[in-house]
């Protein structure tokens, strides 16, 4: 996969900075850059958390499903092994998850350790919650 440069900037400033907020317009690759960091994280670390948020459930599960094609086009020295793979997460043996969730879901009961938002102003009451920041 060849990456272009402002994907490799963005992937930089993901490691570099523990919030981050990207205004990116479409057809810009955000869903690749959001897989690629997703599978590095559940490859080099151990008991790691992702949740992919997205207004609907369908288009989070979708950047979940790009998250499972990278993975399956792995080199088999770097694939984790797999204890649970469905529609809306995947769990590995070196106790990663990367989860997919819509906005009328709330991921509670797990600790999450990277929170990707995609469209976040398109979320019932966006404006209000980042109010309250």
């Amino acid at each position: 996969m060849k990456l272009r440069k402002y994907q490799k900037d963005l992937i930089q400033a993901y490691f570099d900075n523990k919030f981050n907020i990207t205004a990116a317009s479409r057809q810009t690759g955000m869903t690749t850059v959001i897989a690629l960091i997703s599978l590095y994280n559940v490859v080099f670390e151990f008991e790691k958390t992702n949740v992919i948020m997205a207004v609907r459930r369908d288009t989070a599960i979708e950047k979940l499903h790009r998250v499972q094609e990278m993975y399956i086009n792995l080199p088999f020295f770097l694939k984790p092994g797999i204890t649970n793979w469905n529609m809306n997460r995947i769990h590995f043996d070196n106790g990663c998850s990367i989860r997919a969730h819509g906005s009328s879901q709330s991921p509670v009961g797990f600790q999450i350790h990277r929170l990707f938002i995609d469209d976040y102003a398109n979320f019932p009451d966006a404006a209000g919650a980042v109010s309250n920041f």
